[in-house]
């Protein structure tokens, strides 16, 4: 290995027998900007932007089996950097280890969680103050929800209790709908849900082990995506960045995380994947323009690492 001097004037790292300089080698779409220590976290995150601030949110663990649920307040700084700016602490019933999921409807902050005893519970944030815990009734799941707004409506997305089913239930006008199930959908986990091409988008693993998207149209769900990315497990993250829809999952093997930008057909997708291992289903999140992948690291606090498309 010797030195060259580069076209920016400075001397870098260089290997005689590739020529291979160190700038020539690819660089990481995802880098880790900021380690959060000190969370207790217990579970995945969820995030939404509320009031021009991103709400993170993740269940607690202070103490062995004593959980709450957390969220933390993040802003851009000066130097448009993400920052925390505070740290919060909501003790509610019977919450369990699953991550939580966040919408904003109706100029509110919802927050929804599973209980210990398998019901899905929620509160609302104005802004100012939290509501009371809310029950959603009539339904169980085995794993933890999902959320999105659209329109006049918030859809709720879930794994059932019985052989992977899927529901979803809809609170309209301050009301909750039935519950639906959509027979053809069997999923592993729990679900994710964003909004793409102004239409609830889904993200499942389904039973053959592979991640699959379905588009809720004409009051169904239909399939528009089956990934062949082998090797991953667990319950995905979905979002849309720059008009692509991308999603995120965890890697069997190195715990890393693996996303994949969802093409038209006749493309060929793109595949990152984080540097180190995590414990936690992954959480996409969109802030100020920035694409952010966020979750629980083996040292139970969270990492937030930052996408930078020039490393593709």
């Amino acid at each position: 290995m010797s030195t060259q001097t580069h076209h920016t004037g400075q001397t870098v790292p260089h290997d005689k027998q590739t020529g291979t300089s160190v700038e020539d080698i690819p660089c990481e779409p995802w880098e880790l900007i900021l380690p959060i220590e000190g969370t207790q976290i217990a579970s995945g995150v969820a995030t939404v932007e509320f009031h021009d601030k991103l709400y993170v949110f993740f269940i607690k663990e202070k103490q062995p089996d004593v959980l709450s649920l957390g969220y933390l307040v993040m802003i851009k700084n000066a130097h448009s950097k993400l920052v925390v700016e505070s740290r919060h602490e909501l003790t509610v019933a019977a919450v369990g280890r699953f991550r939580p999921a966040v919408t904003v409807y109706d100029n509110h902050l919802f927050c929804f969680y599973t209980g210990t005893d398998q019901r899905i519970r929620y509160l609302a944030y104005s802004g100012v103050q939290w509501s009371p815990t809310i029950l959603v009734p009539h339904l169980l799941t085995a794993d933890a929800p999902a959320v999105v707004s659209h329109e006049q409506a918030l859809y709720l997305a879930l794994q059932g209790t019985v052989e992977g089913q899927f529901f979803q239930k809809v609170f309209e006008n301050f009301t909750w709908g039935k519950n639906i199930q959509s027979p053809t959908l069997r999923i592993t986990g729990s679900p994710a849900l964003c909004l793409f091409n102004d239409k609830p988008t889904a993200a499942i693993e389904g039973l053959d082990g592979l991640l699959h998207i379905f588009e809720f149209s004409d009051n169904t769900w239909q399939r528009t995506y089956k990934s062949s990315l082998p090797g991953t497990f667990g319950s995905p993250a979905l979002n849309v960045w720059n008009g692509l829809l991308i999603y995120g999952l965890q890697k069997h093997v190195s715990k890393r995380y693996v996303t994949e930008a969802v093409h038209s057909a006749g493309t060929s997708p793109y595949y990152s994947k984080t540097i180190g291992a995590y414990l936690s289903p992954p959480c996409l999140s969109v802030y100020k323009g920035d694409f952010y992948l966020i979750g629980q690291r083996p040292c139970n606090d969270i990492g937030v690492s930052l996408f930078n498309p020039e490393c593709l």
